[in-house]
């Protein structure tokens, strides 16, 4: 499973779409309840509590398996460029790029 999470990042990556924790942690969810949905069933720990992809886990994914760091968005980057429709466009053709040839479900 960890191989196809890799995959799928690495896919949306190298077609140059940009990703934040939230998407990212949207990747993995849907790539884990597309697997082994009973994964979130599991129990974890002594104390009963069941395996949970929190925002914490997410980084460590990040950091661990993919030796990713994340960088905090810049005050430059809050502008509206010009071109801000063009790269709308592109963005929504990416991620379309990303579900047809990654299979990520509809639903999801």
């Amino acid at each position: 499973m960890i191989k196809e999470i890799r995959q799928i990042l690495l896919g949306i990556q190298q077609v140059g779409a940009t990703l934040d924790v939230h998407q990212i942690h949207g990747v993995i969810i849907a790539q884990i309840q597309y697997t082994n949905p009973n994964i979130f069933k599991t129990v974890v720990n002594r104390d009963n509590s069941m395996f949970v992809a929190s925002t914490k886990w997410v980084w460590k994914f990040l950091t661990e398996e993919m030796n990713w760091t994340l960088q905090c968005a810049t005050c430059a980057s809050q502008k509206i460029p010009a071109d801000a429709d063009h790269q709308l466009h592109a963005s929504l053709l990416h991620h379309a790029y990303s579900v047809h040839n990654f299979s990520i479900p509809c639903n999801l």
